[in-house]
């Protein structure tokens, strides 16, 4: 099929001449893969989260596993980065440690709102609006889905180096230089 060819394809016979099984294995497909994406990351925010002292968190690391949970995600992780990074701020607020700055939050609300638009972009992709429209939702949907990707990585980087540094403060290491 040559690329011009591509304009001339009628979406409403397309979807009928295509096998339901096809949509179904597909969302079954995504639907698995939100979850295993999302398991990954509950359990690296639980242990993140693990290591902060009792009296300083702020949210159960049960709570976790929402993240799991396809429409819940999108929401819910807008409170697990606050709820994180403010531990984590408390935490060092405790010990006097001013070095920690927000502590990832500003990182981990970028990853959150990014994903939450990438992922209303993706809807509207399903409710319609013309070919046109749609091609310009996804590919937004896409680099900005990318850069929410981005910024969960350096979210997940700092709050690991700040459980590292809690772990050299209790050492007896002076956590805001790391020397003993």
């Amino acid at each position: 099929m040559n690329p011009s060819d591509l304009s001339n394809v009628d979406l409403e016979s397309f979807l009928k001449e295509t096998p339901p099984i096809f949509f179904t294995c597909g969302a079954i497909l995504t639907f698995v893969f939100w979850g295993v994406f999302w398991a990954v990351f509950a359990v690296i925010f639980r242990r993140n989260l693990a290591a902060i002292p009792e009296r300083h968190r702020l949210m159960r690391t049960s709570s976790l596993w929402w993240l799991v949970v396809f429409p819940v995600t999108i929401v819910f992780f807008f409170f697990v980065v606050s709820r994180i990074s403010n531990s984590w701020k408390s935490f060092f607020s405790e010990l006097g440690d001013t070095s920690v700055g927000g502590c990832g939050k500003k990182a981990g609300m970028a990853s959150a709102i990014l994903g939450a638009i990438s992922n209303l972009l993706n809807v509207q992709a399903f409710l319609g609006g013309g070919l046109a429209l749609t091609g310009v939702f996804q590919l937004l949907a896409t680099v900005l889905g990318f850069a929410g990707f981005v910024a969960l990585v350096v979210y997940v980087i700092l709050i690991n180096d700040l459980k590292l540094k809690s772990q050299d403060s209790k050492s007896g290491s002076n956590p805001t230089t790391g020397i003993a």
